[in-house]
């Protein structure tokens, strides 16, 4: 193998993961955000609506609750 064809195939394999990487991210964008009947629409933390957040969560003390974070890194 010469280092013309190394260099061919580690190009290829570059431009598949930059591929590969973007339709990752335009499906994510595209990805529905609607949540299922009978399940509270999702919502973004913040300080304002903390508050809110933490009454809801701790009057469902009979039902099991999950808090999942979901962080990009």
């Amino acid at each position: 193998m010469s280092v013309h064809s190394a260099s061919i195939r580690r190009w290829r394999g570059a431009a598949l993961l930059m591929v590969g990487a973007l339709a990752a991210f335009l499906g994510y964008l595209r990805w529905p955000t609607k949540t299922p009947a009978g399940q509270s629409p999702l919502v973004l933390l913040s300080s304002q609506n903390l508050e809110s957040f933490r009454h809801a969560f701790n009057a469902a003390d009979d039902r099991t609750r999950v808090i999942a974070f979901f962080s990009p890194t």
